[in-house]
């Protein structure tokens, strides 16, 4: 009997209609931990990758990641991105998580521009920890020292001939669950799109940058906020930005203040908008402009 070609006849449909990996898969050491992405292309995470946090006998408490990633996109100073190829992290489905204190989900830096994060979930329930932070360092005409992702900086107003440099970094259909800080993202034309977002905090979202977009997600915070400009959205230098067809939650005890923070940012465009829990819609601090329409309570 002719086994083989049998074989192929059958199987031959299957084989050409199974999809080709197109994407390198991100490499993973010991402890979970991942080897870094330092070149434009297309990475796939092939397994789950989870970190615990570890107990320092010596002082008594459980040792804080100190701004460490589970994955990390860094190209150093050669400005990656730049010719416009991308950087596409497909978590296909998969979860990275860690209850360390400080932990970074998703981190690019420096130079790195054009990134892509989607289809899967992170969790970094650790205090102060944040899900996605991509901040983009091509930024010009600022003072020296003033680095707007630092808390004690994102407040303070900037020159207005500053510029933070196209980044254009995407998350899309990501889940996240952080205690600090959902996503951080820093650059021009930044967008969040077709996510979940929660956060232990009050704060659930900090961009600066021209043109971000943040649309089609739901976003929840726990916490009320104390400092004078907390909201569930900050957004500084943001001109031109849109915040539209968001669900946006405050889930604790009594109400949070203000939806979305506003720092010298204008012709902003906040449309459609589903606010739960929350006094206010918008803030505006410094130079700002907002076009506000068609937002719903419940």
């Amino acid at each position: 009997m002719k086994i083989l070609p049998r074989l192929l006849l059958t199987c031959l449909p299957t084989l050409l209609a199974a999809p080709v990996l197109a994407c390198e898969p991100v490499e993973l050491y010991a402890a979970a931990k991942a080897k870094t992405m330092r070149k434009p292309g297309s990475y796939c995470l092939r397994s789950d990758v989870s970190r615990p946090r570890t107990f320092d006998i010596h002082a008594a408490s459980f040792k804080t990641a100190a701004g460490e990633a589970l994955l990390t996109i860094d190209y150093g100073s050669r400005g990656g991105g730049a010719d416009g190829r991308r950087v596409d992290l497909d978590l296909r489905g998969h979860r990275i998580s860690s209850t360390a204190p400080d932990m970074l989900g998703v981190r690019s830096f420096g130079m790195v521009r054009n990134v892509r994060v989607s289809n899967g979930s992170i969790e970094v329930t650790g205090d102060t920890s944040v899900g996605v932070s991509m901040l983009y360092a091509g930024a010009q005409g600022m003072p020296g020292g003033l680095y707007p992702s630092l808390p004690q900086f994102e407040d303070a107003p900037a020159p207005a001939s500053g510029s933070w440099g196209d980044s254009a970094n995407v998350v899309e259909r990501v889940a996240i669950r952080a205690g600090g800080r959902g996503v951080v993202l820093g650059g021009d034309n930044n967008v969040i799109r077709d996510s979940t977002i929660e956060v232990d905090g009050p704060v659930a979202i900090f961009a600066y940058g021209k043109g971000t977009v943040i649309e089609n997600n739901t976003i929840i915070v726990h916490g009320r906020g104390t400092g004078n400009y907390d909201a569930v959205i900050k957004l500084r230098d943001a001109r031109g930005a849109i915040v539209r067809n968001n669900r946006i939650i405050h889930k604790g005890f009594g109400s949070a203040g203000t939806a979305i923070n506003l720092l010298d940012s204008a012709d902003v465009r906040v449309e459609n908008n589903i606010l739960e829990g929350i006094e206010n819609v918008v803030r505006q601090v410094g130079k700002t402009s907002v076009l506000q329409q068609g937002t719903q309570r419940r």
